[in-house]
């Protein structure tokens, strides 16, 4: 099967061939941290994320990361769009099929979308009320120009 599917290495005349190879990459990973000397970068990473924990107590790390996650989640929640209750309106036309319309409200519209097109709703509306200036000072100077 090996012959025909191409596997050049036969693996029956060395079964612990997965191990020696396993203790080549680690003794190549070590010389390469020796190489590397005092990395404080790497330090700093590990003590950052690699926190030891005391016998019978919980870690920290994860307990604030859940907690900032909650106060995240609370405070996306305190400023969503507030949706209004989902309403049902039936047709009955007689001699068809009745038919419900249910109305979603704002259920799929994306609040970052519609914060980015309120920002840009208000940019425009700045740039229009510029524009209007623009044009109201220069009829203002042309009637001028005729004037005189």
């Amino acid at each position: 099967m090996e012959t025909i599917l191409g596997v050049t290495k036969d693996t029956s005349v060395n079964p612990h061939r997965g191990v020696a190879e396993l203790g080549e990459n680690a003794s190549e990973a070590d010389s390469m941290f020796e190489a590397e000397g005092n990395n404080s970068a790497r330090e700093r990473y590990q003590r950052l994320f690699w926190e030891p924990a005391v016998d019978g107590k919980e870690l920290i790390l994860p307990g604030l990361l859940e907690q900032e996650h909650a106060a995240r989640e609370a405070a996306a929640a305190k400023r969503a769009i507030r949706f209004a209750t989902f309403e049902e309106h039936v047709v009955d036309v007689p001699g068809r099929p009745s038919v419900k319309f249910v109305n979603v409200g704002q259920k799929y519209v994306d609040e970052h979308d519609q914060a980015w097109r309120l920002k840009e709703r208000q940019r425009r509306s700045v740039l229009r009320q510029h524009k209007r200036q623009r044009k109201a000072a220069a009829a203002l100077a042309r009637k001028e120009q005729f004037v005189h």
